[in-house]
């Protein structure tokens, strides 16, 4: 769906002189703490998602855009109200009263919320881009909050607030959580919990977005916490 759809939407946009393709952080391979769209990944590193989105960007990346501009966006795990992935995810983590959670959760990640998602998307629609602008990988761009967060204090919060009491963190060993992962995943029984699920929250991934913000102006105006109530509620 991700590399044949993608190729359908070409075919049927060519009149179009803007196209802007939605991708995602799952495009990198958590070798690096902080992300950059140029660096290199090891695609069998990825998840089946990210490597068809992967799959996605180059051929995109290899078609004509002759008198028309691509841009390719990777938002970091989009939030906001009416989120069905994200919060989902996090409130399974509760169970008997405790968060039990893949190691200790004391790492940096980048998260999007889906207003400055809308944002960078209202910046690619308006930009003309200079004569001088090289298509091959720079149209790629990061797309995130301005600031990172530590997972653990986002999951805390949100999560306390949501069941109405402060609830205490139980640490599950992550090289266990790991095999156990990756045996269903063989086994072609697992669903949300898979090897890369677990390093989401077990591994920093800060997307790095100086790029966006340089070149088209992006200005990620909304973040977590001053939508706090907005989420919890």
């Amino acid at each position: 769906a991700n590399v044949d759809g993608t190729r359908h939407v070409f075919e049927a946009t060519r009149d179009c002189r803007c196209f802007i393709y939605i991708s995602s952080s799952s495009v990198y391979d958590f070798q690096n703490a902080v992300h950059f769209e140029d660096e290199s990944v090891d695609y069998q590193q990825l998840s089946p998602y990210g490597r068809s989105k992967r799959m996605a960007e180059d051929w995109l990346l290899e078609q004509d855009w002759s008198g028309r501009n691509l841009f390719i966006l990777r938002p970091r795990a989009v939030y906001g109200v009416g989120d069905r992935v994200l919060l989902p995810r996090l409130l399974r983590l509760v169970k008997f009263g405790q968060i039990m959670a893949p190691g200790d959760m004391r790492v940096s990640c980048s998260l999007t919320h889906v207003d400055n998602l809308a944002a960078a998307v209202g910046c690619c629609a308006e930009q003309k881009l200079p004569e001088s602008f090289e298509l091959s990988g720079s149209s790629i761009f990061n797309v995130a909050d301005e600031k990172p967060y530590e997972m653990r204090e986002v999951v805390h919060m949100l999560l306390s607030e949501i069941h109405g009491k402060n609830l205490t963190f139980r640490a599950l060993p992550i090289p266990p959580l790991r095999y156990l992962a990756s045996t269903l995943e063989v086994l072609q029984l697992a669903k949300q919990f898979t090897p890369y699920s677990i390093a989401t929250v077990s591994k920093n991934c800060v997307l790095d977005i100086q790029k966006i913000e340089k070149i088209l102006g992006y200005l990620p105006k909304r973040d977590l916490w001053s939508t706090f109530p907005e989420l919890s509620g």
